[in-house]
């Protein structure tokens, strides 16, 4: 995808609605191709965040109309929307409905991102400067560490780098530890929100945690209380602590 920016109608205006970095090579497809593709790519990302926000607007009226419990066997039985998705969807619309017409066509990840509670208004404020201004709203990455930073600097915490002794150096590049990392993150990234991701990051890289000496047995008495309250455990949490440990 090119940086540009995309032209939106709004009132016989063009409302510059920037476009998120490529991160497909289209150097491996002929150039027709490419065009092709980016062309598609371009019209599928607009139709599925004006279809997101739609969607989250059809779920706010509906819900006028049922309790909270019946509302949740709706969607999930009847719109077949799981209850989490339509909350993010629902946050999208309500979060949507006093903006500009521009910020409509945002990423879906970006759209997610601006309507989170847990994201400082400073952040959101910016964003949306660029995007009244007509300039390219920055990668969501940027946008997601910005976030970070800033709820970090009001907690009055800052993500620093531990320095490592010689035997933590020594291990480093231990390939089953790194392995390791790799696969528990990765559950956790496919089974929390993109907030409780950032705010599980936001813990566990703080100097807080990172900084604490006694961090590998805490972690592991945590796990231990956790694992009695959660029906059907798996033990691979607690094996992964014992590696790391």
């Amino acid at each position: 995808m090119t940086t540009g920016a995309l032209s939106v109608a709004a009132g016989g205006l063009s409302v510059a609605c920037p476009e998120p970095a490529s991160q497909f090579d289209y150097g491996s497809v002929e150039p027709s191709v490419a065009k092709y593709l980016r062309g598609e790519a371009d019209r599928i990302r607009r139709q599925y965040a004006a279809s997101i926000v739609q969607i989250g607007k059809a779920l706010l009226r509906a819900k006028r109309y049922l309790g909270h419990g019946e509302f949740i066997r709706w969607v999930e039985g009847e719109a077949g929307i799981p209850a989490r998705s339509a909350q993010t969807y629902m946050r999208v619309g309500r979060w949507v409905a006093d903006k500009s017409v521009a910020v409509a066509h945002l990423p879906p990840t970006v759209l997610y991102v601006l309507s989170s509670p847990s994201t400082p208004e400073a952040v959101v404020l910016d964003v949306l400067k660029r995007v009244d201004a007509g300039e390219r709203v920055p990668p969501i990455a940027v946008i997601r560490r910005e976030a970070s930073e800033v709820r970090q600097a009001k907690r009055g915490r800052h993500v620093a780098p531990v320095p490592a002794s010689s035997d933590q150096r020594a291990g480093a590049d231990d390939p089953e530890v790194k392995e390791l990392l790799r696969e528990a993150l990765g559950l956790v990234a496919h089974r929390l929100t993109a907030d409780e991701f950032d705010r599980f990051r936001d813990i566990m890289t703080c100097s807080t945690v990172l900084d604490d000496p006694m961090l590998a047995r805490n972690m592991l008495a945590a796990f231990s209380t956790l694992e009695r309250s959660i029906p059907g455990r798996s033990e691979r949490g607690l094996t992964f602590m014992a590696v790391v440990s």
